[in-house]
C-alpha cells in the first residue's frame, strides 16, 4: 500500500506521543510512505543549534517509520521521503499528482483547506481527530536557510534513509543552491581498494562491487530526491573523481555537510582551499550512528544483503 501523511509540524521539532501513534499507523501497513510536514520550520539565530535540532529531529522520523513498517521490500528507506511544505510554493497541492497513493492520513482541519484540490483521487482517506492543530496546506511559508552554497558528497548507492538525512539537511541549510557530488566508479574502487589494503578480485569479493549501481543511476536517483524535497532550489549534482571537486576552487559554496565518516575530508578541503586563497567552509557534522540503531546503514551493508538475496534464488 501506498501511504501519503500530511500532518502538522511539531512545535519545537519534538514529536509527541500523539503523532508518534499517528505515524506508526501510517507507516505499518505500507510499501511506499510519503510524510509531509506542514508548518513553519523553527529558525533559531545559531546555525550550529539549527542544524542540530534539525538532523535530530529528521532521524527520529525516518527511524520510526522504518521501524514501523512491517513490509520490508527496500528494507533501507529507499521508498520512504519525508517532506516539507516550507520548502515549496503555497499552491504546490494542487500540483502534486495524488493518483498514485492509495491511502491519505490528515487531520480535519488540512482535508477542509485540501477542497477543490486533487485528493479525491486517493481512494481511501483517514482523518485524524488526535493531532489537534489548525495548520492548513497552501499557507505562505517563509524558510530561512543558512549559506546560499551548501555541499555534499558521497557514494549514494541504494539511495537509502541515511542519505536522505544528509541530503535533507543540506536543503535545509541551503538558500539558493545545494552542490552534490556522487562518488564515480574509479574513484569508489581506488578508495576502497587503498582502505581494504587487498587484491582486485579480494576487493570486489568483499564489497559486492558488481552490485554497485551506475553513476548515471546514482546521480539521477540524488537528482530527483532532492527536486522532490525542494524544487526551487538549484541542484548541481556532478561525478566525484577526488576528495574535492569543485570544494576546492568554487568561492561561492560556503558550507559543507558530512558525516562522522567523512569529516576528514571537508579537513582536506578547507586545507586546499586555504592553500588556493578561498574562505573555509562551515562544516555540518551529523552523526547517525550514534543517534539511531534504525539509520546504522551503509551502502556496503546493503549491496551484501542484496547480493546474499540473489544468491539464495539461484
Amino acid at each position: 500500500m501506498r501511504t501519503v501523511a500530511i500532518l502538522p509540524l511539531p512545535a519545537k521539532l519534538i514529536l509527541y506521543p500523539e503523532l508518534i501513534g499517528v505515524l506508526k499507523e501510517a507507516a505499518e501497513e505500507a510499501s511506499d510512505i510519503g510524510l509531509i510536514f506542514i508548518g513553519q520550520l523553527p529558525s533559531q539565530p545559531e546555525p550550529e543549534q539549527r542544524c542540530k535540532e534539525f538532523q535530530s529531529f529528521l532521524i527520529e522520523v525516518y527511524s520510526l517509520l522504518l521501524e514501523s513498517r512491517q513490509n520490508k521490500c527496500n528494507w533501507w528507506g529507499g521508498n520512504i521521503d519525508v517532506w516539507f511544505d516550507a520548502f515549496w510554493q503555497p499552491d504546490w497541492i494542487h500540483k502534486a499528482r495524488m493518483s498514485g497513493w492509495d491511502i491519505i492520513f490528515s487531520t480535519p482541519s488540512v482535508f477542509d483547506s485540501l477542497k477543490g484540490a486533487n485528493v479525491d483521487d486517493v481512494p481511501y482517506k483517514r482523518v485524524v481527530d488526535s493531532l489537534g492543530g489548525t495548520q492548513t496546506v497552501g499557507s505562505e511559508r517563509v524558510h530561512v536557510g543558512v549559506h546560499q552554497t551548501v555541499a555534499l558528497g558521497g557514494t549514494f548507492d541504494h539511495l537509502h534513509a541515511g542519505h536522505k538525512v544528509l541530503l535533507t539537511l543540506a536543503v535545509y541549510l541551503s538558500i539558493r543552491r545545494v552542490v552534490v557530488g556522487v562518488t564515480g566508479e574509479h574513484f569508489f574502487f581506488r578508495v576502497v581498494f587503498l582502505a581494504k589494503k587487498s587484491g582486485p578480485a579480494l576487493l570486489t569479493r568483499k564489497n559486492n562491487a558488481e552490485i554497485l549501481e551506475s553513476i548515471h543511476t546514482r546521480k539521477a536517483t540524488v537528482d530527483a530526491f532532492v527536486r522532490r524535497l525542494a524544487p526551487q532550489l538549484e541542484c548541481d549534482i556532478f561525478t566525484l573523481d577526488d576528495v574535492y571537486g569543485p570544494t576546492a576552487t568554487d568561492s561561492d559554496i560556503d558550507g559543507i555537510v558530512v558525516s562522522t565518516e567523512t569529516l576528514s575530508g571537508s579537513d582536506a578541503i578547507n586545507a586546499k582551499r586555504q592553500e588556493n586563497k578561498i574562505k573555509e567552509l562551515d562544516v555540518f557534522v551529523i552523526d547517525l550512528v550514534d543517534q539511531s540503531a534504525e539509520l546504522k546503514l551503509s551502502s556496503t551493508q546493503i549491496r551484501k544483503e542484496l547480493s546474499k538475496a540473489t544468491a539464495d534464488t539461484d
